[in-house]
């Protein structure tokens, strides 16, 4: 009995280990992409990984930058932060790819732009046909007329980093020189994004401003808070109470049908 009860054990330790391993597999095979942030001003480029040296939070599928680490000629980063929920989710919610910031022009002189870019790999849901959007909003302070926040999405069936696959268009605000100017996205536009069972997201920010004479301390010059949203939606289809609804007036288009070309054929005749 004593040999048998070792032999069970011996299994069942077997059996465990088999267990913890092919979870371990299966969790690396659902979440291979890396949140990334690349962030370029001129020939300055920073390229933050999440969970990387760049970023703050421990947390997965979230990056808060090292904005002190992040050192431009013409800007200052006074907060960056990307978040994603990887590999998404079904409706309502959705696959989401979410950018947040606050960009400060410390330099005089002509226009200069910062470009940042977000990105994953490897989202599985929602399932079935997809539908991209776009949103974005800024606060603009005492940013020049003429000075430009612009936000574009795309949806990447070649599950490549930084990919451009599906756009979503661009929106763009433009300053009007006031002290304080908020811009929010209107009714966002659905782009129809195909059906691969595994994609990636990419956004783009590109903040272009001009410097004010004289400006050469942080907080002096102009100042473009910033946030924008990527999300791609299952396509709706109607529900079975739907159609249940819809079905009963069939019979009536039907016959509507019939008497209107009954009607144009005896008037022909």
């Amino acid at each position: 009995m004593s040999e048998r009860f070792r032999m069970n054990c011996k299994h069942l330790l077997f059996g465990v280990a088999c267990g913890l391993a092919m979870l371990v597999m299966a969790s690396g095979q659902a979440r291979a992409g890396t949140l990334e942030i690349m962030i370029t001003s001129g020939a300055t480029t920073f390229d933050i990984l999440d969970n990387g040296p760049l970023d703050t939070n421990p947390a997965l599928n979230n990056i808060q930058a090292l904005g002190s680490a992040l050192v431009f000629p013409d800007f200052t980063v006074n907060g960056l932060i990307a978040t994603t929920n990887n590999p998404g989710a079904e409706n309502p919610t959705g696959a989401t790819l979410n950018i947040t910031g606050d960009i400060t022009r410390t330099t005089g002189g002509a226009a200069a732009s910062i470009t940042i870019s977000v990105t994953d790999e490897d989202y599985t849901l929602p399932s079935g046909t997809k539908t991209l959007t776009s949103n974005t909003s800024s606060l603009f302070t005492n940013v020049n007329a003429g000075d430009t926040h612009s936000f574009t999405s795309w949806y990447n069936p070649s599950n490549t980093a930084f990919a451009k696959d599906v756009s979503s268009g661009t929106i763009t605000y433009t300053g009007t020189g006031a002290q304080t100017q908020s811009n929010s996205t209107p009714t966002p536009l659905m782009v129809p994004a195909g059906s691969q069972l595994t994609y990636g997201l990419t956004n783009e920010t590109i903040l272009t401003m001009a410097g004010a004479p004289g400006v050469t301390t942080e907080g002096a010059g102009a100042e473009m808070g910033f946030s924008g949203t990527t999300t791609v939606l299952g396509t709706v289809v109607p529900e079975p109470a739907s159609l249940a609804i819809m079905l009963p007036a069939l019979p009536v288009v039907i016959m509507g049908w019939f008497r209107h070309r009954k009607a144009r054929a005896t008037s022909a005749n």
